[in-house]
């Protein structure tokens, strides 16, 4: 079978345009296309998109690398924003940012700033962390502070003392000694000066034993109230503690606070998250005090500085999404 009459002549090979065909002298001349060629459905299907005025409604545009899918996109959305402009519907620019909550940390609270005051509050947040940071470690390391804690202490472990004492003088003058074992305070007989074994104990008469018992449950009681009191004395301690700890740290947290409250002193909902931060920085200082040994970290933090496996610095990050 001949292929002759399949052979394609040279000359047809390669398309000639012929200039005369067009009515202008150079590209210039042009307007640009601003439609997209072929895309009917696509086109109709964004338009109908954007025309959508309510909640929950999104476009999900899908096709190959190089399309001009994205393109397409953002000239309609171009396109609309001139159009809501001109006719004044055009809401104002603004920045978007997502702020800790502090009632419900898995629900951010949502901030809109004017533009590039979200960037800006972030910055802010984070060089007043570091400033904390730096003023409260320096405001525990101080020597009054110390000397304060350090007299808290002595002055309800002195109580603690007198207690102890005046219960083991007690159990003394009834013939008994007071000893602190690691399961707890016991009281051991004394007989003729000495304590008394079990088994010494076992081989005492049924009314010596019976005259022991009565006293030793007597005591047992007064042991009891002691003990509930010294657990008194020492929660009143660990408040005290407390109290001193917030003193040093109101002082220094509300000057670091001052001014920033100020300077968005107009701007309603983020005074109120300063003052929720304010408060939560208060509320956990230890999480600012430097630890004297080494410590495993978790996502980078002293392990002992975690709360409830969370970074305790979270709150004074401001994520900027817009």
């Amino acid at each position: 079978m001949s292929i002759a009459k399949f052979e394609v002549p040279v000359k047809k090979l390669r398309w000639h345009c012929d200039p005369a065909i067009f009515d202008f002298d150079g590209t210039d001349e042009l307007v640009p296309l601003r439609e997209f060629v072929g895309q009917d459905r696509a086109i109709n299907a964004i338009d109908f998109g954007l025309s959508m005025k309510h909640d929950g409604y999104n476009i999900y545009v899908a096709g190959l690398t190089g399309t001009g899918k994205t393109t397409a996109v953002k000239t309609h959305i171009d396109k609309l924003l001139v159009e809501k402009e001109t006719a004044h519907q055009l809401d104002p620019v603004q920045d978007w940012c997502y702020l800790y909550n502090f009632t419900d940390p898995d629900r951010p609270r949502i901030l809109a700033t004017p533009p590039g005051k979200g960037k800006l509050f972030k910055e802010q947040l984070l060089s007043l962390l570091q400033q904390l940071k730096k003023d409260l470690v320096a405001a525990f390391s101080g020597e009054e502070y110390k000397a304060e804690r350090k007299k808290a202490l002595e002055e309800g472990q002195e109580q603690q003392r007198k207690v102890l004492e005046a219960l083991t003088e007690e159990a003394k003058q009834h013939d008994f000694m007071l000893q602190i074992t690691s399961k707890g305070p016991v009281l051991v007989p004394i007989v003729n000066g000495k304590p008394i074994t079990p088994d010494d104990y076992l081989a005492l008469d049924e009314q010596t034993r019976s005259g022991i018992e009565t006293k030793q449950a007597q005591l047992l009681k007064n042991l009891q109230t002691a003990f509930e009191q010294t657990g008194d004395l020492e929660r009143e301690t660990l408040e005290k503690l407390k109290n001193i700890d917030k003193a040093v740290g109101d002082f220094t947290v509300s000057k670091l606070f001052e001014s920033l409250l100020h300077e968005y002193k107009d701007s309603e909902n983020i005074t109120e998250f300063l003052s929720g931060l304010k408060s939560y920085t208060l509320d956990n200082l230890d999480s600012f005090k430097e630890t004297e040994e080494k410590e495993p970290l978790v996502l980078g933090q002293p392990a002992s500085l975690m709360v409830r496996g969370r970074d305790p610095f979270l709150p004074f990050q401001v994520n900027v999404f817009v």
